[in-house]
């Protein structure tokens, strides 16, 4: 979906996958599912934050469930599945645009 709005998409099947791809390309934006096994989305986001190259890019939460307030303030942003491409697509320009204005 992103694709097709001119974005450069990596995928990976696993945290253990993303984590190999980020040390290739540095992302703008990460998308995450946080129920991602054996390791959720949210250990993504805690390790990489912990890395001072990687403590700044944005990072989008899909999930189908409710997302509790402490949840929450960890993710720069949200999605409910199904993701509606242009929620998505919208949620991604604004983060980015604040991350080139910052």
């Amino acid at each position: 979906m992103l694709e097709c709005h001119g974005a450069i998409v990596m995928t990976a099947a696993s945290v253990d996958e993303a984590k190999r791809a980020i040390t290739v390309v540095k992302p703008r934006l990460i998308v995450t599912d946080i129920g991602l096994r054996p390791q959720p989305g949210t250990w993504l986001l805690e390790e990489l934050r912990r890395t001072p190259r990687y403590a700044s890019i944005p990072f989008i939460a899909v999930t189908g469930r409710e997302v509790p307030p402490t949840l929450a303030k960890m993710f720069n942003g949200f999605l409910k599945k199904p993701v509606d491409i242009d929620d998505l697509c919208g949620l991604a320009h604004r983060l980015l645009n604040r991350q080139i204005a910052s």
